[in-house]
Order: C-alpha cells, then structure tokens, then sequence
C-alpha cells in the first residue's frame, strides 16, 4: 500500500519557477505564476499549507497554464521532488 505524500505549496511553487514560470501577481491568498509558452498563468495558495495529490491535480486542471496534461504535469512534480530530495 503507497502512502501519499502531501506537498507544501513552497515545493509546488519552486517546481513551477524550476520549470519556467515566472512569479508575477498577487490574488486574494494566491501567487500568480506565469507560463511565457503559453502565456496563461497558475494560481496558487500563498501560504505555507499542505495540498494534497488530487488538490495539485485541480490546480493543474483548472489551469490553461501547464505545458501538459494534469496527470503527465503530477508526474513531472514528483520528478522534481525526488530529484531534489536526494541532492
């Protein structure tokens, strides 16, 4: 049985700056980060709070931003994850 992992959304918001985006505005309790591929942005959570997978995967979701789809995006992140954990 795997145990889910829940990610801060400072993990969250290096992996998007890791991956491209640019921190841009502020909304209500949310950071814009912006994809100059695409030019959309994401929004998420300004503080230091725990999300869950499927959290993540409705951000991704209801988002035009992401280069790809939610789950290949979700996968993408726990790439990011393990690979700077073990550095």
């Amino acid at each position: 049985m795997k145990i889910e992992i829940p990610q801060t959304t400072k993990t969250l918001q290096q992996y998007l700056l890791s991956q491209g985006y640019h921190a841009t505005y502020w909304k209500g309790d949310s950071r814009g980060f912006y994809n100059p591929r695409n030019r959309q942005t994401l929004l998420v959570p300004v503080e230091n709070s725990t999300l869950s997978k499927a959290q993540i995967l409705a951000l991704f979701q209801n988002s035009q931003a992401t280069d790809l789809p939610p789950q290949l995006e979700w996968y993408q992140f726990q790439l990011f994850i393990h690979v700077t954990l073990k550095n």
